[in-house]
């Protein structure tokens, strides 16, 4: 990235002094000057930079090009007033309720995929256009709920899972924009009893009624806490613990906050500090249970109840953190991110009430940027900068294999299978195995820059990008 950022400028100055010589030394006639110097600016005019890859190699369109969700603001606008009624209180084990699915994990294990996709292909159930934005979609039932950019609003859209046909929208005012972030909401709603929880890129914590998508309660975070936003926009997705729903919210004493899930009102903040890209979980070190918080320069542990740090483990430096952190057992934890970080393992041991927290390894050999990665056995396999799938023996914090091209992509375990998400749209079956990279299909349901986490909910995959999402039908085999 870093390198693509001094190329991109490198040209731009050469393409700036270029244009001075041949305005003012160019050893030219001033007809055939000028002319030289006003075709030189014919792309300045007409082309704009309208984002980038994860790799920062800039995305080029026509200036004049209105982005796509601009259309869909006024094209699906009939969805708010949908009367199809919406059940999103009636669960099932096949459910993906929340962001990397029910267990926070990106795992499905309740699903065994066919390995040969040339005899037994996934096959198109539905696709249409979609809002901008990265987040996820949450699968509750035959509904699946996701956010997305509508024109000037931050959009929640739920859809049924079968057809893809459009149930119910709510909107509120707002819209991220930035070149290398992209447009649109990033973090992945989540379902809970009926009630569906956002948190827009900007401001808008949401509780929506699953049944109609009308707001229960809205907090304006900017405004009521003086939230600090992060650069690229807010990607947390809500965390549900008891009756009360956890955010990062950045600041003083507040950087992670719990809300009444029935009212919306404050019931504690704690921790201080920049908020991250991640999103908070729960997890269980030396038999305590805990809320877990990634920050910009740190990572701590809360009490679930009141929100008291337990224990707090600094992890300083000026580049951004996405990924969230995994907690393996009681005593340890891994920690990952790209921006140079690379991954380490912390052990976390209690005595009593104190708390202690130490590095054994750290290896500088898979940087997974925005991408979270899986733990199979005594493995940890990620994408290490965008450049190729990494496997570190979690032991020694060694690598055993880097193969293999996917971008800035995600992965999420299905049974014992990954299904790896490429960041040009494809899709991959890959076998985990710490020997080597075993690839055993692949198709290509986008085209398209894709950033978002796929999910998997019986025999159904869905996938989506800024710019349109698709529904494909897998076959699966019976459990062992």
């Amino acid at each position: 990235g870093h390198r693509n950022m001094a190329t991109a400028s490198a040209v731009a100055l050469t393409y700036v002094l270029t244009l001075v010589w041949f305005a003012w030394k160019a050893p030219l006639r001033p007809i055939p000057r000028w002319s030289i110097v006003l075709s030189m600016l014919l792309p300045v005019a007409v082309l704009d930079i309208k984002g980038c890859q994860g790799d920062l190699v800039p995305i080029v369109g026509l200036r004049w090009e209105a982005p796509q969700d601009y259309h869909l603001a006024t094209k699906l606008e009939s969805a708010k007033d949908a009367t199809t009624p919406v059940d999103l209180k009636t669960t099932t084990p096949r459910d993906y309720p929340r962001f990397l699915g029910a267990d926070g994990r990106a795992h499905v294990s309740n699903v065994r995929l066919d390995r040969d996709w040339q005899a037994h292909p996934p096959r198109e159930v539905w696709r249409r256009a979609i809002g901008a934005g990265w987040s996820g979609f949450a699968v509750v039932g035959d509904y699946a709920v996701t956010q997305e950019q509508r024109g000037d609003d931050e959009a929640v859209a739920c859809y049924r899972l079968a057809t893809g046909e459009p149930l119910w929208l709510h909107t509120n005012p707002d819209r991220q924009d930035t070149p290398l972030g992209g447009v649109g909401p990033q973090a992945t709603p989540t379902i809970d009893h009926g009630v569906v929880f956002t948190y827009g890129s900007i401001r808008w914590l949401n509780a929506l009624d699953g049944a109609t998508g009308k707001p229960l309660w809205t907090v304006d975070v900017v405004k009521e806490f003086n939230a600090e936003q992060p650069d690229w926009g807010r990607s947390c997705s809500p965390l549900i613990v008891g009756d009360t729903v956890v955010v990062s919210i950045g600041g003083t004493n507040q950087a992670l906050m719990a809300f009444d899930r029935q009212t919306g009102k404050p019931v504690w903040k704690a921790a201080s500090g920049k908020p991250s890209y991640a999103s908070p979980i729960m997890a269980r070190f030396g038999g305590v249970p805990q809320i877990v918080m990634l920050h910009q320069t740190s990572v701590t542990g809360h009490d679930p109840h009141d929100g008291r740090v337990l224990w707090t483990f600094d992890w300083p430096g000026l580049g951004m953190k996405v990924c969230q952190p995994i907690a393996l057992d009681e005593e340890r934890m891994v920690l990952a991110s790209g921006y140079g970080y690379g991954a380490m393992l912390v052990s976390v041991q209690r005595d009593g009430e104190t708390w202690t927290l130490e590095q054994r390894w750290e290896s500088s050999q898979l940087n997974p940027k925005f991408m979270n990665p899986l733990v199979v056995g005594e493995h940890l396999y990620g994408f290490d900068d965008g450049v190729a799938m990494t496997c570190l023996d979690l032991a020694t914090g060694k690598r055993t294999w880097k193969k293999g091209r996917y971008g800035h992509g995600q992965l999420l375990q299905v049974g014992d299978l990954f299904v790896v998400q490429t960041e040009p749209g494809d899709v991959v079956l890959v076998e985990p195995n710490p020997k080597e990279l075993r690839e055993l299909g692949r198709f290509s349901p986008l085209s398209d820059r894709t950033w978002n986490n796929p999910v998997v909910v019986g025999e159904y995959l869905l996938v989506r990008n800024d710019r349109e999402a698709a529904c494909y039908r897998l076959t699966v085999v019976p459990q062992p």
